[in-house]
């Protein structure tokens, strides 16, 4: 029969081998399950096998850096247990609080990512060699399919513009809004839900906002801007998140059109095949290539992750302070 001390021994092995696979998180713990703001927004679709073994990677990366040991993504070595290197099944679910430590090192990163493009012979930042343009794209990508945050992207929705045909004419250049509330303005209507409710209004781009009571009730009840868009459009959006960090192609950050359209909320048909197999019209790159799209949509592809608030440290360190995120 174990003696009590044996007893101990065993529940403590049990309890480190449950630390060391990150298996769960400490469902007693309320601060787990916020955000560091307090926020809980659900993570927007669960990571692929590729982007789970880029996040094992980077944070390898970071974690041999004397300068982010101050950092949860390293001290919290159960978040890089339960992502795991992306040949396996994810173990868990990551709480509010372990994504928005894997956003703060996104915002880090990139933001000494590009002082090293400034700085190539900056010591401090030689880590980053192994680090490509693609890497610093996608990792933005995944920050904003987990962010946990509230309110980091502009309330708007984009309509394919192959499904966008409103019942009644809209003068060119006037501002159309949706709601799940009736709008005033000079036109008004009601269609299919096109994500965010059935009720729309159009007024000329001059008229006040405010006046027609669109605002001041709430993210969900506020009118949001309604953008129509074609794949040109939307590709043109691509390039331009794309770009910001220095990535030529989708291919570039191991992904596609699609998939990057898809993460930034934006809407992308496939071209249709042809009997002989090939796509039809213009080529990736000839879209890619495109900048005659709206400014709204510009701006809308790289809000989402350059706006991810840092990180409230745990326990306070100076130290840590210096590699405070500069914000933008």
């Amino acid at each position: 029969m174990a003696n009590n001390s044996d007893d101990d021994r065993g529940s403590e092995l049990a309890s480190f081998l449950q630390e060391l696979s990150g298996a769960v998180a400490d469902p007693d713990d309320p601060d787990e399950q916020l955000a560091y703001d307090g926020s809980n927004e659900p993570q927007k679709r669960p990571l692929e096998p590729d982007e789970r073994a880029l996040l094992h990677r980077i944070i390898g990366v970071v974690a041999r850096e004397p300068r982010w040991q101050h950092a949860q993504v390293v001290q919290r070595t159960e978040i890089s247990a339960a992502i795991g290197d992306g040949t396996r099944p994810q173990l868990r679910i990551l709480t509010a609080r372990e994504r928005d430590d894997l956003c703060y090192m996104v915002t880090h990163l990139t933001s000494e990512f590009e002082d090293y493009h400034h700085q190539p012979s900056n010591p401090l930042l030689a880590y980053l060699e192994s680090v490509a343009h693609g890497d610093i794209a996608r990792l933005n990508l995944i920050a904003h399919v987990v962010n946990a945050r509230e309110g980091d992207i502009d309330n708007r929705v984009v309509v394919h513009s192959a499904d966008w045909a409103p019942p009644v004419a809209i003068p060119a250049g006037w501002w159309v809004a949706a709601a799940p509330r009736p709008l005033n303005g000079p036109i008004t209507w009601q269609d299919k839900d096109h994500g965010h409710g059935t009720y729309y209004a159009a007024c000329p781009p001059d008229q006040d906002h405010d006046a027609l009571d669109w605002y001041g009730r709430g993210h969900e009840q506020d009118a949001w801007h309604v953008i129509p868009a074609d794949n040109h459009m939307v590709a043109g959006a691509v390039h331009t998140f794309l770009a910001d960090f220095g990535c030529r192609a989708p291919e570039e950050a191991g992904t596609t059109i699609a998939a990057v359209a898809r993460d930034l909320g934006l809407p992308w048909r496939e071209p249709a095949i042809d009997t002989d197999g090939s796509r039809p019209g213009v080529t990736n790159a000839q879209m890619l290539a495109s900048t005659n799209f709206p400014a709204g949509i510009k701006e809308i592809s790289t809000e989402p992750t350059r706006s991810v608030p840092a990180e409230k440290p745990r326990h306070p360190n100076p130290a840590a302070k210096r590699h405070h995120p500069r914000r933008r």
